[in-house]
């Protein structure tokens, strides 16, 4: 046990490890396995909140919702949570239920460019030509490096895309995993500057359980 932390703690700190190694199927297992015998509710939470995170790199829409579902019942305010339900309804196809929970979001935050980029990339999904103006909110508002790399991805500009995305990896690796797995980068999966900035391999081929 690492000294100086609580049970609590080291289970956390377990999950967020199991994370960075992208090991994913393993946390959900981990996670099985430890829930039940923390009673610390700020430890519950957050190994909630990486279950539905591992969850959504998996593809797992269903149960991702579900995840999402009870985040939000024990924290209705919870944006984080309320994105997520929302990118769970876009992999199901549920387009236009994502884009009316994302305009409940932006009626009264609507400079949130993770729902911004959400609408964008469901309208996309749609069929609604409107997306592109959209995220030209997404990429002129003050959103982070990664949203606009992602607006750009879905608006099919490779280089700026690109640019933005070596910003955002260059602030922080973990948006490596997040681009690695995103539905907005789908288009530049076997694309090769796109997998070198990231460092990656091509993703295995294994039918992904639920994946729409």
């Amino acid at each position: 046990m690492q000294k100086g932390c609580s049970i609590p703690e080291v289970f956390g700190d377990k999950g967020h490890f199991l994370r960075q190694l992208e090991q994913f199927e393993d946390y959900l297992k981990y996670y099985s396995g430890v829930y039940l015998k923390i009673h610390d509710s700020k430890t519950q939470k957050e190994l909630l909140q990486m279950k539905a995170a591992a969850e959504l790199k998996l593809r797992y829409w269903e149960d991702a919702l579900k995840t999402y579902e009870i985040l939000i019942f024990n924290d209705s305010d919870g944006l984080d949570s309320i994105n997520g339900k929302i990118y769970c309804l876009i992999g199901f196809g549920k387009y236009d239920n994502a884009i009316q929970l994302c305009d409940e979001i932006l009626s009264t935050k609507p400079n949130e460019g993770g729902f911004l980029l959400n609408k964008g990339l469901a309208m996309k999904k749609k069929g609604d030509s409107g997306y592109k103006e959209i995220l030209d909110k997404v990429i002129n508002d003050n959103s982070n490096s990664y949203n606009k790399a992602a607006a750009f991805a879905l608006l099919s500009n490779k280089e700026k895309m690109l640019k933005y995305l070596k910003d955002a990896v260059s602030e922080s690796p973990i948006w490596k995993v997040e681009a690695k797995y995103d539905l907005e980068f789908d288009d530049f999966r076997e694309d090769k500057d796109f997998k070198k900035v990231l460092e990656v391999k091509p993703l295995s081929k294994k039918k992904r359980k639920n994946e729409g």
